[in-house]
């Protein structure tokens, strides 16, 4: 174990592909798992972090000693001959419930979709009206200014 001044000598090194700082805590993660001693020896300055070298410490052994076990449910005749279940009545009833769900989420998306595409039909129309409108107020604007003057002209002709 390494003594305590080359633990604060010690930082994480970081490789070249580790720019995000996310990347960077998970590669810190990594070593510090990879090497819990280094927790330990940085616990010896800061006590209030010693539980967690101790949890690091047992959760490695916990991990030593599972991956070292044989497994029970990975024999040699499993794999050469699965056991088949038949399946139980909740699964099917699992089944029609999910198959359901994909018709109503398929059902919804349409109708969003469809919701969406008359919203910008509907937006398209009233542009149309105001287009309209804008041309009205054109046409109507000239049909006065027209009237107002044929009206001049009539009233200059009744005064001669």
């Amino acid at each position: 174990m390494a003594t305590p001044e080359l633990a604060e000598c010690r930082e994480v090194s970081y490789p070249e592909k580790c720019r995000s700082v996310q990347a960077r805590k998970k590669h810190k993660e990594k070593t510090l798992r990879d090497n819990p001693d280094l927790l330990w020896e940085k616990n010896q300055e800061q006590p209030h972090l010693l539980h967690h070298a101790d949890y690091v410490m047992e959760i490695s052994h916990l991990v030593e000693e599972e991956r070292d076990e044989p497994h029970a449910n990975c024999t040699g005749s499993e794999e050469e001959d699965p056991v088949k279940l038949s399946p139980s009545p909740s699964d099917h009833r699992l089944r029609d419930s999910l198959a359901l769900l994909e018709l109503d989420f398929t059902e919804f998306r349409e109708h969003a979709q469809l919701k969406l595409s008359d919203t910008h039909n509907t937006n398209m129309y009233i542009q149309e009206l105001k287009d309209e409108h804008r041309q009205l107020k054109k046409d109507t604007n000239s049909s006065i200014t027209e009237l107002t003057r044929a009206l001049r002209e009539l009233k200059e002709e009744n005064q001669t």
